[in-house]
């Protein structure tokens, strides 16, 4: 996960372009992180996760086998969650029946 940043507050996640807003009208962190969470589906979740932990990154939960693939959920500066996915071969492949 290497974003490119182009100066206008937008961070390009290869192609797709997203906006983290800072406001002084909500909380400093979130009371109800779980509400949503920000999913990233990588090609290989387990050099994502080194990556993230050469950046610091504080894990909710650490990369794990789940029945449809690698999942690992990580907590950004403000509580909210974000979640790296790698699916299965199998399990995309099943999907596309």
């Amino acid at each position: 996960m290497e974003p490119e940043h182009f100066g206008d507050g937008f961070i390009d996640f290869g192609g797709v372009r997203v906006l983290f807003e800072a406001r002084d009208d909500v909380a400093p962190a979130t009371a109800e992180p779980g509400r949503v969470i920000f999913n990233f589906h990588v090609e290989d979740a387990r050099a994502t996760a080194a990556h993230l932990d050469g950046l610091g990154v504080t894990w909710l939960v650490e990369v794990e086998r789940r029945e449809a693939g690698l999942f690992g959920t990580l907590v950004d500066p403000d509580g909210n969650y974000l979640q790296i996915i790698e699916l299965s071969q199998e399990y995309l492949a099943a999907a596309r029946r």
